[in-house]
């Protein structure tokens, strides 16, 4: 359930005014929105934007990048920046302006909208750090010769995932210094549950933050920062640890946490529960430091993982080389399965209906045993049969074409196309028809797999007659293993 207007904005008003003291001259500025309605919520806040002596610059980036506006996942835009001096040119001042997009909708509670509020406030000053070094292999402008246009991060994705490890590990920090004593946990939990389970917009490889946990934990605990606990200062005292921390961490060491948590999201997206998808990562993956992470996860998550027991059960913790056995023994059992539910070739829309079924396993990211574009060869020679009852012939020619068919689609385009749906789905997208022509276009090698969806859809409305013809009788699809002859 999504968050409250009144309670997200007044947990962002809570981080800037925390955050002022130790970084007076940056203005976060949040646009708070729900799913949709972020063009709606900019434009209510263009003229509070405008009264920042850089907010016309915020306003002229964002209306000559209007796709922006069309976003949905919380992010830092960006930031603008200028000086202005004071009386004869002296007492020369320097002020900067955040754009910070927060969607409330995506946050199941206040803790973890606040928890992403500190993190996109360490977003918006590691840039304006990058921009004061002069670092500019991390940002760039948006008019590369206007240094008084809107400076955006740009960042590698080894960059990007250890600036959000560095983000994180702010967060967590400024609030256990201010006395929340499970900010870690808290943390934690977020970071994991968008892992094992189905959370929109999060990409949960980006954000390494278990890897730093017993690190962080240790550093929090230290005498040093217990003394400076009691002593105030807690957003001095975080950044001071968030830097020294991120240090512990190269770029590169960041990517090991994506071994476990890519396969994890993948698995949640096709269905999986938590406790199977941490069985998946123990007992089925030979690398040690996933099966380490998974019991840790595990343990903070308090699930017992379980095995995977189901024949047809997609894996993708183990070898590319045991999924794809897994798919051949299971495509190989279709032909059978489908034939046996049938009496007569006229009955083809039982065929079309387990194409159906497949498609709809497939369009949640699971490749194991679709062979969809089989079947509907098969049920087009049914429909264009003329006989009333089976016999050998069309049974061996259906088997025959059935066979030459699935030799047309290797198993590797079915996992990269299950990949693609995975991402188009957890980034948002509706995996509808204008989708599936989308894909279509944009990867050729889909091609076939597309064309048997969109067959499938179009279809659906016969489908979807047949078996209310078959619920009343009409026609009787209960199968006997006879022979038709």
């Amino acid at each position: 359930m999504a968050i409250d207007y009144k309670i997200a904005n007044h947990n962002c008003n809570i981080v800037r005014r925390i955050l002022n003291p130790v970084m007076p001259d940056l203005t976060l500025f949040f646009i708070i929105h729900g799913e949709d309605e972020r063009s709606k919520q900019f434009s209510k806040n263009i003229h509070y934007i405008r009264e920042h002596p850089c907010g016309e610059l915020v306003v002229e980036y964002i209306k000559n990048n209007p796709e922006i506006l069309t976003y949905n996942r919380t992010s830092f835009c960006g930031l603008s920046r200028a000086n202005s001096s004071g009386f004869l040119g002296f007492l020369k001042s320097e002020s900067s302006i955040a754009l910070c997009f927060m969607n409330q909708d995506r946050f199941e509670t206040e803790e973890y909208f606040k928890n992403h509020a500190f993190h996109i406030a360490w977003h918006a000053y590691a840039l304006l750090r990058d921009v004061k070094k002069e670092d500019v292999s991390l940002y760039k402008f948006s008019e590369p010769n206007n240094k008084k246009s809107f400076i955006l991060p740009s960042l590698e994705i080894e960059e990007l995932r250890h600036r959000n490890l560095v983000a994180d590990i702010f967060s967590a920090s400024i609030q256990y210094l201010m006395g929340k004593e499970n900010a870690l946990d808290v943390m934690a939990q977020q970071r994991l549950d968008g892992t094992v389970k189905k959370d929109i917009g999060f990409i949960s490889e980006n954000f390494p933050f278990i890897i730093a946990l017993d690190t962080l934990d240790h550093a929090l605990k230290s005498d040093k920062v217990e003394k400076e606990k009691k002593k105030g200062n807690s957003a001095k005292n975080a950044i001071d640890i968030a830097l020294s921390t991120a240090k512990t961490y190269t770029a590169q060491s960041t990517t090991q946490w994506s071994g476990f948590s890519y396969p994890a999201q993948h698995m949640a997206w096709c269905g999986f529960e938590p406790e199977k998808i941490l069985g998946a990562a123990i007992y089925t993956n030979e690398n040690t430091y996933i099966h380490s992470i998974a019991d840790t996860v595990a343990e903070r998550l308090n699930i017992k993982p379980e095995m995977i027991s189901k024949f047809q059960d997609f894996n993708p913790f183990t070898e590319y080389e045991a999924n794809n056995r897994l798919h051949s023994k299971f495509t190989e059992t279709v032909f059978d399965k489908i034939i046996n539910k049938i009496r007569t070739p006229k009955e083809y829309m039982v065929l079309l209906a387990e194409a159906r079924t497949q498609n709809n396993k497939l369009l949640e990211g699971n490749p194991i045993g679709w062979c969809a574009h089989s079947i509907i060869v098969v049920s087009q020679t049914f429909e264009a049969s003329q006989a009333e009852t089976f016999d050998e012939a069309i049974l061996s020619r259906s088997k025959e074409l059935f066979n030459e068919e699935q030799l047309t689609i290797d198993f590797q385009i079915l996992w990269n196309f299950s990949q693609t749906i995975f991402e188009f789905l957890r980034t948002g997208n509706k995996i509808d028809a204008a989708c599936i022509e989308k894909i279509n276009e944009s990867y050729p090698e889909f091609g076939s797999i597309c064309r048997a969806i969109s067959y499938i859809n179009n279809m659906s409305d016969q489908i979807d007659e047949a078996k209310k013809k078959q619920k009343t009788g009409i026609y009787s699809f209960i199968s006997s293993n006879t022979l038709k002859k």
